[in-house]
């Protein structure tokens, strides 16, 4: 048998879940028995949505009746053979809980088993989509949280019963079941519907617009229809030009983004509930509205939270907290693990205070502590990279059509220098934003840090959290009198940053926040650094 290796152990010839016979198969499960009907519909749905464009590619050369004749047979043939797809999903996969690990094993022409201990595990997180909810079913996946880990430090159980997935859940966790606890989960946060007119101002809304109008732009080429849509566009627009033409698109563009945010938003935090299960050790935020999801956290692997402030949603006052710990998945350790550690939406900044406090077990949440301004130097910084970025990009793309003659169109340049005239001192309001946004602090046993622009991020991490600093300062920052200070950390990203403060104020920072980490690297003129109020 095949193992997967990994400093969790491996299930091989011979190991746990290896041999055959009774003494072998103890413990061993299936997978629900509804997973051959779900893998049907599944493949059916694949195999319909890909025989409309084949029928439409091969309708094109051969026609549509003879290439209706070559799809069909084909797709009923799949379709007809997908629940043996499923029948040999379900055979071929089985697991065992004991109580010191998860085990799995995948039994198809070549055997392959992992397993990992379950004191390792970080994460539990039950998954339902639509059609999981429409067969009563669910995905569970449990990992060790490592950063960057990969598929040998995590287990995914799919298709579930979901009582039996949420079981799992509660006893990976040490959880009590419902009957056995002694109170009722602690409500911290509930969705509120007035939320909602957070959702288009935020990025995702001129992100999914700039999809639907890409993907429109697509199929027009796909079926050489450009000409026919110009026409349009001209017929509607009259002579005015191609301006009014691109203007309109953006619009269309962001009309459709904002509507599209309102839709994402109601799916993605549909009967959002943030929970303090009972017993206090584990955090449960449950949110979806097609596709369900489940999220724990172990309050111990909590080391602090970060709220963050988007740059459209900021004027109207919203912000959203996101956990920030140990063994939680994030988006670059799994794409569809995006927004796993999120425990509120957008939200007005009081409740985000007030959720980030109660997280925290705090009376008197950490970020609302003063900040320490930065130097001067800091914002001077800021705005001649911003004075300078965009005259800069320009400059290129001219150098560029200068090299290469007739590229670009002769009205392209006055377009490209236009844009960075308006740009411009937009560039310098963002560079004096991002200097506003620049603080730090020591509030209790939380270092609190603060930047961004395009997103201010105010994160609270724990002092114990901290188990390294690395202090950078380049040339520009030597002259200026600024230095960078970033906490390491296991635990969110990794690091936290903070940057372009005074020499003194940040190696005095550094110092303050964990007594005695950096004494051996400082000079004796430095072993008694600058303390910042706390």
């Amino acid at each position: 048998m095949t193992g997967t290796s990994g400093a969790s152990g491996t299930s091989g010839a011979g190991g746990a879940g290896g041999g055959s016979g009774p003494a072998a198969d103890e413990g061993w499960r299936r997978l629900d028995p509804r997973t051959v009907w779900l893998t049907a519909v599944l493949t059916g749905g694949a195999v319909c949505g890909a025989a409309v464009p084949a029928t439409v590619v091969l309708g094109r050369d051969i026609g549509f009746g003879a290439a209706l004749s070559w799809v069909l047979p084909v797709a009923a043939l799949l379709i007809l053979l997908s629940p043996l797809t499923g029948l040999l999903h379900r055979r071929s996969v089985r697991y065992r809980i004991t109580d010191e690990f998860v085990e799995v094993r995948v039994d198809v022409v070549l055997s392959s088993g992992r397993k990992l201990r379950r004191e390792r595990l970080r994460t539990v997180d039950v998954t339902a989509g639509p059609l999981h909810r429409l067969f009563g079913l669910a995905e569970l996946t449990a990992g060790t949280g490592q950063n960057g880990e990969d598929n040998k430090e995590r287990v995914k159980l799919a298709p579930l019963n979901r009582h039996e997935a949420e079981r799992l859940r509660r006893s990976l966790l040490n959880q009590p079941e419902p009957e056995t606890a002694v109170a009722g989960p602690h409500l911290l946060a509930a969705i509120d519907w007035s939320w909602l007119r957070y959702a288009p101002v935020s990025f995702a809304a001129p992100a999914i617009g700039a999809v639907v109008v890409g993907l429109a732009l697509r199929i027009v080429g796909r079926f050489d229809l450009e000409e026919s849509a110009l026409e349009y566009v001209a017929g509607v627009l009259g002579d005015g030009g191609i301006w009014p033409a691109v203007l309109a698109l953006v619009a269309a563009g962001l009309a459709v983004g904002m509507l599209g945010s309102l839709v994402w938003f109601v799916e993605q935090w549909w009967d959002y509930r943030l929970e303090r299960e009972p017993g206090g050790a584990t955090l449960l935020c449950r949110r979806g509205l097609f596709t369900t999801r489940s999220v724990s956290i172990e309050q111990r692997r909590l080391r602090g939270v970060d709220v963050a402030e988007p740059l459209g949603s900021r004027p109207f006052g919203a912000a959203r907290v996101d956990a920030v710990g140990t063994g939680i998945r994030t988006g670059d350790d799994d794409k569809k693990a995006a927004g796993y550690g999120t425990l509120l939406p957008a939200a007005p900044r009081e409740t985000a205070d007030r959720v980030a406090a109660s997280v925290l077990r705090e009376e008197a949440g950490p970020l609302a502590v003063p900040l320490r301004a930065h130097p001067a130097a800091a914002r001077r910084k800021r705005v001649v990279w911003a004075v300078t970025a965009v005259p800069a990009l320009c400059l290129t793309l001219t150098l560029v059509g200068a090299a290469l003659p007739g590229a670009l169109p002769s009205t392209m340049w006055i377009a490209v220098w236009t844009v960075a005239v308006v740009l411009s001192p937009a560039a310098v309001l963002l560079g004096l934003d991002a200097y506003r946004s620049l603080g730090h602090a020591l509030s209790g046993a939380y270092v609190v840090i603060r930047s961004g622009t395009l997103t201010r991020r105010t994160v609270a991490l724990q002092r114990s959290g901290v188990i390294g600093w690395k202090i950078r300062q380049s040339v520009f920052q030597r002259r200026a009198g600024l230095i960078s200070v970033t906490a390491l950390t296991p635990a969110g990203s990794g690091a936290y940053t903070v940057r372009d403060t005074a020499e003194a104020d940040g190696i005095g920072f550094a110092g303050t926040a964990v007594p005695g980490l950096l004494d051996q690297f400082l000079a004796p003129s430095d072993s008694r650094p600058n303390r910042p109020d706390s």
